[in-house]
């Protein structure tokens, strides 16, 4: 499960306590499933609140997933898609194969029982959206989580889905709250200079607590010093009506340049996910300052540039958008700008309705609506932005704009692109998924194309000779498994900054000439079986940041001329199992963060690594017998050395690191010194391993992994780790944990403890011996009045030859009226038999013999 957390938001004003309220509402320790739902209208923080939740719990469940937007992205793509991804994201199915609909609720039915899942379904408009995506409570595993978020809590209600006193209703925020959110954006500090106090109050009485609102026009005035200024925005915001909030948040977009706004509406119809870089080579070539405008719209609050630098936006500020779209004219929708709601473009192109008001236009395929003909777009000779998704066109594509900067037409049945198309200013050119299949698909030049992306173009063996596009920037040939040769043309894209060629399963080399993509910043070369060795010319990529090159087939000594290339920040050469040896000049990368070498079984070396280096991923390094000096790498965080079976010892440590797992590290017989930052220490199966260092000052340590080290002497310090969450001790041998004693504080915050043990302590009450899969017991209540069980211990122990998973012993709690729950409670004041005494009392029993 990726553990990359969501990004939440600048300024957490106001958000813990609504963290809190909801964290009630979920009851993570109880075992039941539970579906709550947080409703308020838009703009009022519920994503918001469901990101920060989503990050702070997942990691207690078998896996999770956030399904952003179902209001929008069901519209665009349908709900199979979601259906799709929620598959995709719990049980890490690459492609699910789902056709419709139903077939994916019997699908999702099926599948989501079988583990704890945590799902966030954002923005839900319509029950049929839950009924095919959430189902109903009894589908999923006991311990699951369901947060529906919502403008409508009639979509809660419907079926009685989620309880009513699971449902929390999100209130503005306070005039408090609501003057240090504003004075955030607008000052960089969390209340206003001095001059504009009154002024700042009177703009927040206007926003009435909406955290969208207040964050936009704090950001709108953010630039302007003038104080009549302030005064002309105020009184237009008490001319608007308190609930409308979409004409508050317009003052801003008014005020943008006509470009500005053109590329906010681009953004609001079209381009939301898409990469920024990407977009940027769009509107240059329509003339834009795309670079200062993108600044200018993200200084405004406008939009966001979240994870993997993809273009995002508020759903209140995209529907403004396109209702600004939209009122340009209401009566025919072929004289608007910009086209993308399904209904209004088949009805335009049904009706050849087009004019050349119209600058954009996109299109998925539907059901009876696979074919277009060309000559419904024949009037719209303005047309700039055009994309046909899971459709094709059919006709003269010399009917198309000559003004295209966008082309994307994916799955389309052509095997080249018809010589024609008329599109000498065409930008951006996406064919992916389509049919095409040799060298000659592309039978013209395209001399202002900036991005060619032919990704999964299953049948094509060449590209066409580079020379026809010679100001490329992107081109990316991922999943083309037919592809057998990159032309020496290549060479001539002096511009080419991304190349992606991952899964070109059947290339076997690279053009002696590559070395003269001197502007190359990111190469793609993973899953490449084919791929033995690289040119050598490699070294000329003199701008390289980013080179992948994980589960090729790159054999021997890699040249020794890596320092050539000064910029290189990542570096992966992972499973490339006949790699016998690495660049004894990889010092010289002054500026590689990270790298990764595991699964090269061949390698015998390791060689001196540069200062620069936080992350060294060297797991399965079968052969590695000693590492370089490490103690330099002041920067490093991350080490992993997981099954390298011949590694004896390790050196000195940098002060810097966080992460150290040395796992299944057979003949390692000593760890010496251990960083006082380190959280997590993971060194389970080292069966040689005698020494480790005293843990008393691992003040930060969450995680201690020692299973199975038989061999281990003495753990000291053990009661100093004032952090650890996870303790696994089971299979370390009797010297180590002679006279091992733990503080009771120290299981106030322990989530998992596993260690030997052969017998139950006396104070247990209720005892079994015996053999079968699972055994009951009921429960009596407490005598006394007014009080209730706060809590049950569980504890078990099993012969020597037991193996058993993480969680190997699941207790499922049935009350009388048939809810099903498990609550383990602790609470500070609770000092007599509280659950931490007596588990300290149960851990020390063990071992004080």
């Amino acid at each position: 499960m990726c553990k990359t957390p969501l990004h939440v938001v600048t300024y957490p004003v106001g958000l813990n306590p609504r963290v809190g309220d909801v964290m009630r509402h979920l009851e993570i320790d109880a075992n039941d499933v539970r579906m709550i739902g947080i409703h308020g209208m838009g703009g009022i923080g519920k994503a918001t609140l469901a990101k920060e939740v989503f990050n702070k719990i997942r990691s207690q469940f078998h896996a999770s997933c956030f399904l952003l937007d179902v209001r929008e992205s069901s519209k665009i793509n349908g709900v199979v898609d979601l259906q799709r991804q929620l598959l995709k994201e719990l049980f890490d199915e690459e492609d699910p194969s789902i056709y419709n609909a139903d077939q994916g609720i019997n699908v999702i039915k099926n599948k989501i029982g079988s583990k704890k899942v945590l799902v966030v379904f954002d923005d839900i408009d319509d029950d049929k959206q839950l009924e095919k995506l959430a189902g109903n409570r009894d589908w999923y595993c006991q311990g699951s989580r369901i947060i529906i978020t919502t403008r409508d809590e009639h979509v809660l209600n419907v079926h009685n889905r989620v309880d009513s006193n699971h449902i929390y209703k999100l209130e503005v925020l306070d005039r408090v709250h609501s003057l240090e959110l504003f004075s955030w954006c607008a000052f960089q500090s969390n209340q206003p200079i001095p001059k504009f106090v009154q002024l700042s109050k009177d703009v927040i009485s206007t926003a009435c607590g909406l955290p969208l609102a207040l964050e936009v026009l704090g950001c709108y005035l953010c630039d302007k010093l003038n104080i009549e200024e302030w005064e002309d925005a105020i009184m237009k915001l008490k001319t608007i009506p308190a609930d409308d909030v979409m004409r508050k948040l317009k003052i801003s977009y008014d005020d943008l340049s006509e470009e500005e706004k053109h590329m906010f509406l681009d953004i609001a119809c079209f381009f939301i996910g898409e990469k920024r870089d990407y977009t940027i080579n769009i509107w240059k070539c329509c003339g834009f300052p795309a670079s200062i405008s993108i600044k200018k719209l993200l200084q405004r609050s406008l939009i966001k540039i979240e994870d993997g630098d993809e273009l995002q936006m508020h759903d209140q500020l995209r529907d403004m958008g396109r209702r600004i779209v939209e009122l340009e004219n209401l009566d025919d929708h072929g004289k608007r700008s910009r086209l993308w709601f399904r209904g209004d473009v088949i009805t335009v192109l049904k009706n050849h309705k087009g004019t050349r008001k119209v600058r954009g236009l996109m299109i998925s395929g539907i059901e009876d609506e696979k074919i277009w003909e060309t000559e419904a777009f024949k009037a719209m000779n303005n047309l700039k932005l055009l994309s046909i998704r899971h459709a094709c066109l059919n006709g003269s594509l010399k009917d198309l704009s000559s003004e295209l900067v966008w082309l994307e037409i994916t799955e389309h049945p052509w095997q080249y692109l018809p010589e024609n198309c008329s599109c000498e200013k065409l930008a951006v050119l996406d064919l992916t998924n389509s049919n095409t299949v040799s060298k000659n698909n592309i039978k013209q030049p395209f001399p202002k194309l900036k991005v060619l992306d032919l990704t999964r173009c299953l049948n094509l063996e060449r590209i066409p000779d580079c020379s026809q596009y010679m100001n490329l920037k992107q081109l990316i040939l991922e999943g083309c498994k037919s592809l057998v040769e990159i032309p020496d043309s290549i060479g001539l894209l002096r511009d080419l900054v991304y190349l992606n060629l991952e899964g070109c399963s059947n290339l076997k080399k690279l053009p002696e000439n590559f070395g003269q993509l001197t502007s190359l910043r990111t190469l793609n070369l993973n899953n490449n079986s084919n791929l033995t060795r690289l040119p050598s010319t490699f070294s000329g990529l003199c701008s390289l940041k980013e080179l992948f090159a994980n589960a090729c087939n790159l054999q021997g000594v890699i040249a020794d001329d890596f320092e050539k290339l000064p910029k290189l920040k990542k570096l992966n050469l992972s499973r490339n199992k006949n790699i016998q040896g690495l660049p004894r000049s990889m010092r010289g990368l002054s500026q590689l963060e990270e790298m990764r070498i595991s699964f090269c079984e061949q390698l015998v070396t390791i060689p001196e690594l540069p200062n620069s280096l936080k992350c060294l991923y060297a797991n399965l390094c079968y052969e590695v017998q000693t590492m370089p000096e490490l103690s330099h790498l002041s920067q490093l965080k991350t080490l992993y050395l997981a099954f390298c079976k011949q590694l004896i010892a390790i050196p000195e440590l940098p002060t810097s690191l966080n992460y150290l797992d040395v796992s299944h590290c057979v003949n390692l017989l000593a760890i010496g010194n251990l960083s006082t930052t380190l959280e997590s220490l993971k060194a389970s199966h080292c069966i040689s391993l005698q020494i480790i260092p005293d843990l008393s000052q691992l003040s930060q340590l969450e995680e201690l992994d020692l299973t199975d080290c038989k061999g281990l002497i003495e753990i000291q310090g053990l009661s100093g780790l004032k952090s650890l969450k996870t303790l696994h001790l089971h299979g370390c041998g009797p010297h180590a944990l002679r006279g091992l004693t733990l503080a009771e504080e120290i299981f106030a915050g322990l989530e998992c403890l596993t260690v030997p043990g052969s017998k139950v302590p006396n104070w247990f009450q209720v005892k079994w011996i015996t053999q079968d899969s699972s055994v009951s017991y009921r429960v009596s209540g407490v005598p006394d009045e007014g009080k209730y069980i706060r809590g049950l211990m569980l504890c078990f122990a099993t012969h020597s030859g037991c193996t058993y998973d993480v969680y190997p012993v699941e207790l499922l709690m049935k009350s009388e009226n048939g809810e099903v729950g498990f609550h383990p409670v602790w609470e500070s004041e609770d000092r007599e038999d509280s659950i931490p005494e007596k588990l300290a009392e149960f851990f020390n029993s063990l071992f004080l013999q």
